[in-house]
This record gives structure tokens, C-alpha cells and sequence, in this order.
């Protein structure tokens, strides 16, 4: 799920990059940044 260098930050951060619910936080920080990214006036197809 993490790459070595992320697993670092996460780690420098005080979190555990194997702990399921940092990563089930992370999932949904990149959802919602993913929400943000989305252009409106493009069609998802």
C-alpha cells in the first residue's frame, strides 16, 4: 500500500504504516483529494 518513503513519513509522523486504521485513513484522504481533483465539466466514462 506504501511505498518506503511514505512508510517513513508515516512513521516520523508517530503513526504505523501497518496499523489497518492508519491505512483505512489514508484511504480516505486520497478519496477526498480525489473528490477535489475531479472537473466538474468533464464526463466520467
Amino acid at each position: 500500500m506504501f511505498d518506503n518513503i511514505e512508510r517513513d513519513a508515516l512513521r516520523e509522523e508517530g503513526f504505523d504504516p501497518d496499523d489497518p486504521e492508519t491505512v483505512t485513513a489514508i484511504d480516505l484522504v486520497r478519496w477526498e483529494l480525489s473528490l477535489l481533483r475531479r472537473d466538474p465539466e468533464v464526463e466520467q466514462g
